[in-house]
């Protein structure tokens, strides 16, 4: 006999929730142990008394290799505000595909991004609808970042040896948060600050857009 049980949770500890929310965004796999002595009742069959203790796979994965092995397709770049870098207004709008390498859909809410290069603040991206879908995610990316200082840096890439193009530059991102209607989300955000993650980017590929403003 076949049957199904569909039980909404509630979990009590929104501590416990975030730590694991945060390992399994840093972590291929993480671990819940399940422990309890519940009754189940279903249909007609007696009332039985399980016994459980159990350790359950969760699948996650670590961020940084997924950055390293996976390409993220700007679909669409604009600039705005003539793409001048002021910490109070976006001058980046452009849509972003990527592969989900997790088996969830999750509705995210906002979320941001601090950006650096070198160590030294570069602004932020966030991403103000972002839903984790199945297979392919794509998701609008507002920014505001010191696109100057990119392209000063890109144009002082070392290549002698060959080793790196032209043109590249490597970001540092750092999660922010997570909120929805300006409410902070503890446990996404717990996930969002466990990325912390360096994406190399070939500059040269946005051209002019960017080049525009190394002496600006």
């Amino acid at each position: 006999m076949d049957f199904t049980i569909n039980r909404s949770l509630t979990f009590d500890c929104i501590d416990c929730l975030s730590q694991l929310a945060a390992s399994a965004a840093s972590n291929k796999e993480t671990y819940v142990v399940a422990k309890g002595d519940p009754y189940l009742k279903a249909e007609s069959l007696p009332k039985a008394h399980l016994n459980i203790d159990k350790t359950l796979p969760v699948k996650g994965y670590d961020v940084q290799e997924y950055v390293n092995s996976h390409q993220f397709n700007v679909s669409r770049f604009e600039l705005l505000n003539g793409g001048d870098f002021s910490l109070d207004k976006y001058n980046v709008n452009c849509t972003v595909l990527f592969e989900n390498p997790s088996p969830y859909y999750v509705e995210m809410g906002s979320t941001s991004f601090n950006l650096s290069l070198k160590g030294s603040d570069i602004g932020y991206v966030v991403l103000p609808n972002l839903t984790v879908d199945f297979n392919i995610t794509e998701t609008v990316v507002l920014g505001s970042i010191d696109l100057g200082t990119l392209a000063e840096a890109a144009l002082l890439t070392d290549s002698s040896e060959g080793a790196v193009p032209v043109g590249t530059v490597t970001i540092g991102i750092k999660g922010n948060r997570s909120e929805v209607n300006g409410k902070v989300i503890p446990y996404y955000t717990a996930a969002i600050q466990a990325i912390q993650v360096s994406v190399t980017v070939n500059l040269l590929d946005y051209g002019s857009l960017l080049f525009d403003h190394s002496g600006s």
